[in-house]
């Protein structure tokens, strides 16, 4: 899996799903049957709290997904891809990625760890709450200043996008802070090999979960690139607010790449979006306007 796969996959699972924080839980529907043996299991003292259930119970039966910070990571390598049908939505290669907790994973399955963020990379692990030598949480760096974490920490519940304040605030995002940053060794971290390649869509209209075409402007390409790069995108949706997107890859041909854009899940109504007119620069997870 390329660190590019990882942050696109779990940048689909904050905007396009419906997640509630489920400690022990790698994507499991939220309905009775799994919350019954979730109180018999493992985590039985967390289930059967009153103060934990609270703020779970509300979801059962809707749709919903449930994750903790470091199952999320785990999901997605398992395999995880939102099959309501299945009791843990689609996991089916437990092989993939070690059953380890957070600090495990921070201990036995990452590399060049740091405590510096100015050249982190998208698909890193970060990990906080650090106490008797033992972190208690983990995110995934998505790039743009931006992580991916699942809390129920006080207002949050659920998957959600956040900026990284080590690196600085981003308008629009709740800031929360990271202690240590450290390459998955499970991941093959691609290098920025497309600042200069242009993109274009066929098409200004489209609605949530549409697909359109994306031409690659071949004559503007680095020599090196192979295949699109997947990510988060800033196109703005009206003259006066930004949204974030993810481009998922379907298909490729010459120089046409098949997409889906999936855009914030409050996005339920089939609203139509409109992208601005003109070109599009990669720049690893960000694209730039250059009318």
């Amino acid at each position: 899996m390329t660190n590019y796969e990882l942050v696109d996959k779990a940048v689909e699972i904050a905007l396009a799903y419906k997640t509630v924080y489920g400690k022990g839980m790698t994507g499991h529907r939220i309905d009775t049957d799994n919350i019954d043996d979730f109180k018999k299991g493992d985590y039985s003292d967390w289930y059967n709290t009153k103060e934990k259930m609270d703020k779970i119970e509300p979801y059962i039966g809707k749709g919903y997904f449930g994750f903790d910070c470091v199952c999320l990571i785990k999901a997605i390598f398992w395999g995880w891809n939102g099959d309501y049908s299945q009791e843990i939505g689609g996991v089916s290669d437990y092989s993939a990625f070690p059953d380890h907790g957070v600090n495990e994973v921070f201990k036995y399955d990452c590399t060049d760890s740091s405590s510096d963020f100015s050249s982190i990379e998208p698909g890193e692990f970060l990990v906080s709450s650090l106490y008797n030598g033992v972190y208690g949480h983990c995110g995934l760096y998505i790039g743009n200043g931006l992580a991916v974490d699942c809390t129920n920490s006080g207002t949050r519940n659920g998957v959600a996008i956040t900026a990284v304040e080590n690196i600085g605030e981003v308008k629009g995002y709740t800031v929360k802070s990271w202690l240590q940053h450290a390459k998955l060794t499970k991941v093959n971290y691609l290098p920025d090999v497309i600042q200069h390649s242009i993109l274009r869509i066929s098409r200004r209209k489209y609605y949530s979960r549409d697909n359109v075409i994306v031409h690659v402007d071949s004559s503007k390409m680095d020599s090196s690139y192979t295949d699109p790069i997947l990510g988060i995108y800033p196109i703005s949706t009206n003259k006066y607010k930004q949204d974030y997107i993810s481009y998922k890859n379907i298909t490729k041909k010459d120089n046409d790449i098949q997409v889906s854009l999936l855009l914030n899940k409050k996005d339920e109504n089939n609203v139509v979006h409109f992208a601005p007119k003109g070109r599009y620069k990669i720049i690893r997870t960000k694209i730039i306007i250059t009318i």
